[in-house]
């Protein structure tokens, strides 16, 4: 019963999200509030945006919450994010450390500890990759659950 009422607690909040979401008019106000709502609703200790630059086949971080690096720039294809950009696919890591993929560079320079990982495609209507969403350490589990993909 526990499990329903939080699918249906979700559900509401998805809701609301979405309609919030289609009265915004400006993009960058969009992603931060997509950002937000999302590390609510997954209950994430932080999240970030990447934007795919076609030009220089790169992501950068257009946004990121509480994160101390300013700007965050990679190829695509390289890392986890940019993995999700170039096949278009849903990453989850339970264990950041044990997945080669991870890059533990950021974890030094902040003093963060990745735990686990959830990292999402951002796609245009058209479904071509335009962005990533990546979470980090699901506040209330060990790790990222396949009810948070829902």
């Amino acid at each position: 019963m526990r499990a329903e009422l939080k699918k249906i607690e979700d559900l509401e909040k998805i809701l609301m999200i979405t309609m919030e979401l289609s009265s915004e008019g400006d993009l960058n106000s969009l992603l931060q509030m997509i950002m937000a709502k999302a590390k609510d609703v997954i209950s994430s200790e932080r999240s970030t945006i990447y934007l795919v630059d076609q030009a220089k086949q790169e992501l950068w971080s257009l946004l990121t919450s509480e994160l101390e690096i300013k700007e965050i720039r990679f190829p695509v294809g390289v890392g986890i994010a940019g993995q999700v950009a170039e096949k278009n696919e849903i990453i989850n890591i339970t264990n950041a450390y044990q997945d080669p993929r991870f890059n533990p560079s950021f974890d030094l320079k902040t003093g963060f500890k990745t735990k686990s990982i959830l990292t999402l495609p951002l796609r245009s209507l058209q479904g071509k990759v335009v962005g990533v969403l990546q979470m980090l350490n699901r506040k209330d589990q060990e790790h990222y659950s396949e009810y948070d993909i829902f």
